[in-house]
């Protein structure tokens, strides 16, 4: 798997870079890889998962959203992805 990470863009934890090992899940649950501290965010909001196809990031809060497949460039930047 590629050598991919999150970084955080603002907040208490803005600067912060967080490895995607396999998969990263999101959410204000303690046990979430990254635990955002943030009412408008689920308890088990996102996961970021490499697959053989890609990265990609789903809506766990809301699973009859599709999966998004992340731009792989170096320095790219994955605001909220929606799919209608």
């Amino acid at each position: 798997m590629a050598d991919e990470h999150v970084v955080i863009t603002s907040g208490t934890l803005q600067g912060k870079r967080i490895p995607i090992e396999g998969k990263l899940t999101i959410g204000r649950n303690p046990d979430s890889g990254l635990q955002l501290d943030d009412l408008q965010v689920s308890r088990r909001h996102a996961v970021i998962e490499q697959t053989a196809n890609g990265t990609v990031a789903r809506d766990i809060a809301s699973p009859e959203t599709a999966p998004a497949l992340l731009d792989p460039r170096p320095n790219s930047v994955a605001h909220h992805v929606y799919n209608n």
